[in-house]
């Protein structure tokens, strides 16, 4: 960890992420995949003026991300899981229209947190997704049975 407040810079390299939690709610809704791990090579934040927040940008760069998924052994059964419903365009223009939407902060002014929010850029150099399935034979143990690694990098 690397942090110079003074001139509005800071910086965490190597991080990796407990999926616990995020196993949990992702069991809720999909049972064919889960997070084996998740590292971030670096996360950092340059805030170019504090002085000049409102039109000043904060610039958040993130390194790597690095995710591995795996197929589950063990799935949560149908009863527990939510079920996602498909909407088409126009359904989804009228529950918009009906007031699906609403604002997170309410139908007040255009204020400073917002104002800050819109000023935040991030930018991520490369995110890589690495799936890999236990084949037929559902069985951790690597052998020719086992189906090859599906890596997706962005």
């Amino acid at each position: 960890m690397n942090a110079n407040l003074l001139n509005g810079k800071g910086e965490i390299t190597d991080v990796s992420l407990n999926c616990s939690f995020l196993n949990e709610a992702v069991a809720k809704i999909t049972p064919f995949f889960e997070f084996k791990s998740i590292h971030v090579s670096k996360l950092g934040f340059h805030v170019t003026s504090w002085t000049n927040l409102r039109k000043a940008p904060i610039v958040v760069d993130i390194g790597c991300i690095t995710a591995t998924l795996i197929e589950p052994l063990q799935c949560l059964p149908a009863s527990q899981r939510k079920r996602l419903r498909m909407v088409t365009e126009k359904e989804l223009i009228n529950l918009l229209e009906e007031g699906l939407y609403k604002p997170m902060r309410g139908e007040g002014p255009y204020g400073f947190v917002d104002r800050l929010l819109d000023n935040v850029t991030m930018e991520i150099e490369k995110v890589q997704v690495n799936f890999q399935t236990w084949g037929k034979f559902k069985t951790q143990r690597i052998g020719q049975w086992t189906p090859p690694l599906l890596r997706l990098e962005l």
